[in-house]
C-alpha cells in the first residue's frame, strides 16, 4: 500500500512527521527514512502534503501537513 494510500485511510493524524511513518508503522516499502522522503516529494509535487520544517530546541524536524481534501475528518 502506499503512503498515499493509508493517508486516504487516515492512518496517519492530519499532522505527523517521516519519522512517525518509517519508526512506528513498519509499512513495506515505507521502511526507511528515503523510502519515507522519496513518496513525500512525489506527494508534496502534487499538493497532498506539505512538508514543513521545524526549529525546535534541538535539530530542526520536518512535519507533514495533509492537504484537507484528504483529511479523515472531511472524506465521506
Amino acid at each position: 500500500m502506499s503512503l498515499l494510500e493509508h493517508i486516504k485511510k487516515g492512518d496517519l493524524p492530519n499532522k505527523f512527521s517521516p519519522r512517525d511513518v518509517y519508526h512506528a508503522r513498519h509499512w513495506s516499502n515505507l521502511r526507511s527514512a528515503d523510502d519515507v522522503n522519496g513518496a513525500l516529494k512525489i506527494l508534496e509535487d502534487f499538493g497532498w502534503v506539505q512538508v514543513e520544517l521545524v526549529k525546535a530546541m534541538g535539530r530542526p524536524t520536518q512535519m507533514v501537513h495533509i492537504h484537507p481534501s484528504l483529511q479523515k475528518e472531511e472524506m465521506t
